[in-house]
């Protein structure tokens, strides 16, 4: 699979039911933050957005966290 020329940033609403939100950021389809809070999470997925380089830095920090 080839890489986009910028690192994709993902906000993905894993809630389990309608009444408790929960929030995860991926980068790449790496899990770089998680949250209830639906503003955080927004902000951060924005932010992560306009910074190309500090999106594949954290990317590349938590997958080999995971690895």
């Amino acid at each position: 699979m080839s890489r986009a020329p910028f690192p994709v940033v993902t906000l993905r609403n894993d809630s389990r039911c309608a009444c408790c939100r929960y929030w995860r950021i991926l980068v790449d389809g790496v899990i770089v933050g998680q949250t209830a809070d639906t503003a955080e999470a927004r902000v951060c997925a924005e932010e992560l957005a306009v910074k190309p380089a500090a999106a594949a830095q954290l990317r590349d920090t938590c997958a080999a966290e995971d690895a």
